[in-house]
């Protein structure tokens, strides 16, 4: 650079810049920190975290991967993408949340190692996406031969095993018979021929007793009293569903009403109750005997309501109208203008009592949205019970809709981890070193298991590579108790698209950040790039 030639300052002074090395590092630190995070809790040993707030008021106590990375405060862009991975996963496949998380800190472990002898994270990169295009290959080989060992005409003898087997370690365990029970037939009831809507399957948690009081329901639940306390209990009939309120509305800000005296404000009074009385004779005319009211309705509403014997629910949220509509075959009403006899559904409503909580249930005889309702001894254990229940049948789901299976107790990685190295023997230049470190990031998941069973996890390993090593079968996996077992004989099954989501997710967060090479801290009040670029 000549003397007379000024420097040239690309970044803003309030931008701070990581590059190189050092952007590596960090990013590849933060990310194996989360991992670490939530390793502990993997498999039917694993350790429950407690989730507490700033305050000290919410605590949470489970062992769900994707709702301890959900609630903790990461503050590391690289974090963040690794939290990423897991919602990705939840999202695709509502199970192996940890798993992916603990692959893809793997697969970042062993680039760090193969980055320090000198190997560029291009190369990298290259040898994971080939790792992995080879493992989800892998994977309907193993598919193709687990789909031999079922009855096909029994769907019963692959979902049950699916659903208890999401099922270990968490706190629904103790009842995992009666929760793989209401999850089946709720993803049964939710399913149609080619897939299953979770939508209409809705989760309702009351504390106050035992778990084993749970139920299902066929229609939907509102957890709401009736309007007034002499609506009866229990009637069948035509149902509406009205979108709007049942009271007058309120005159706006800027209007202005004049009563000058008594009789003046009678007649605006009965004026009102006239009106209300004809919106209640516009019901009772339609013939509805249950009506369920997205907004507020009047008090003298209410009254004519349970005076004519109708069973009215005000502030129903819309998801319950929702649901109620698809029970009953009712349609969404906006106005009582609009109100026509075939708008109204077919149904029957009764009030249930849950300790202290009041319920409306709407029901009717065809097939149509369930709701299962929850009992746990505190609200804590209410809600981990609502999450390993949601966990439960959303796997379910997928195994209905998919119909693959795989080993579980980490069978189908430790299965390829094995194919892969044999692989990489065949794959010449520094991609092959990437392979090899990609299947051994994959045995992650049954070394982590065996050391949350407490058993020597380096022992557990050398047994599982021998047993994989002599057996075509892949099947070999770690059970509870940490020795290595046929995990099809002990009915331990999850569905394929858990195992290849977490694969694919994981490879690709983990190129994302290998790819990194600059990290650039923008400030809150950095002025904009100035007119004509750098």
């Amino acid at each position: 650079m000549t003397q007379d030639q000024q420097p040239i300052y690309i970044l803003n002074n309030n931008i701070e810049s990581t590059a190189g090395k050092s952007a590596q590092r960090s990013n590849i630190a933060a990310a194996k920190a989360v991992a670490e995070a939530v390793r502990s809790t993997l498999g039917p040993s694993g350790s429950d975290k407690m989730l507490v707030s700033g305050e000290g008021k919410q605590v949470i106590i489970t062992n769900d991967g994707a709702t301890i990375l959900r609630e903790i405060d990461c503050q590391h862009p690289a974090g963040n993408l690794m939290i990423s991975v897991a919602e990705n996963q939840e999202e695709a496949a509502y199970d192996g949340t940890t798993s992916s998380v603990i692959i893809a800190g793997g697969l970042l472990r062993e680039a760090e190692l193969l980055i320090s002898k000198g190997i560029h994270p291009t190369t990298i990169c290259k040898g994971f996406r080939e790792a992995s295009k080879v493992a989800l290959d892998q994977l309907k080989e193993q598919v193709k031969y687990l789909a031999g060992t079922f009855d096909e005409a029994n769907i019963d003898l692959r979902l049950d095993p699916v659903a208890k087997s999401s099922l270990t370690g968490k706190s629904a365990e103790s009842e995992v018979d009666l929760v793989a029970e209401l999850a089946i037939e709720a993803v049964r009831k939710a399913a149609n021929e080619t897939s299953v809507n979770l939508d209409d399957v809705k989760v309702v948690t009351f504390a106050g007793a035992s778990f084993s009081d749970s139920e299902l329901l066929e229609g939907c639940l509102i957890e709401k009293d009736p309007a007034h306390t002499q609506m009866p209990p229990a009637i069948a009939g035509p149902v509406l569903c009205l979108t709007s309120e049942l009271e007058i509305k309120e005159m706006k800000q800027d209007s202005q009403l004049s009563i000058s005296d008594p009789e003046s404000l009678q007649a605006f009074l009965e004026k009102e109750e006239e009106a209300l009385k004809e919106m209640v004779d516009t019901i009772k005319i339609s013939g509805a005997a249950i009506v369920l009211v997205k907004g507020a309705i009047d008090d003298l509403a209410k009254h004519f309501l349970s005076r004519e014997r109708i069973l009215a629910v005000e502030r129903v949220s819309p998801s319950d109208l929702e649901l109620v509509r698809k029970t009953t075959g009712a349609n969404l009403v906006n106005s009582l203008k609009d109100l026509k006899v075939e708008d109204l559904g077919e149904g029957s409503a009764r009030v249930l009592q849950y300790g202290e909580h009041h319920c409306v249930h709407v029901s009717a005889d065809a097939k149509g949205p369930v709701t299962a309702v929850l009992r746990g001894v505190s609200s804590h254990t209410a809600e981990e019970l609502e999450r390993a229940f949601e966990d439960c049948i959303g796997v379910v789901s997928v195994a209905y809709e998919d119909g693959e299976y795989l080993a579980g107790g980490g069978a189908s990685y430790a299965h390829l981890s094995r194919s892969l190295k044999q692989h990489a023997d065949n794959v010449g230049g520094r991609e092959q070193m990437a392979i090899d470190s990609f299947a051994s990031a994959l045995e992650d998941i049954p070394r982590t298991l065996s050391e949350n069973a407490g058993v020597d996890p380096v022992d557990a390993m050398i047994d599982l590579r021998k047993q994989v090593a002599t057996s075509s079968e892949p099947v070999f996996g770690v059970s509870m108790d940490g020795s290595i077992t046929d995990m099809v004989e002990l009915q331990v099954l999850e569905p394929s698209r858990v195992v290849s989501n977490a694969i694919k997710s994981a490879t690709e967060a983990a190129i994302s950040i290998l790819r990194i090479d600059d990290v650039l801290s923008m400030g809150i009040n950095s002025p904009g790039m100035p007119p004509g670029g750098m």
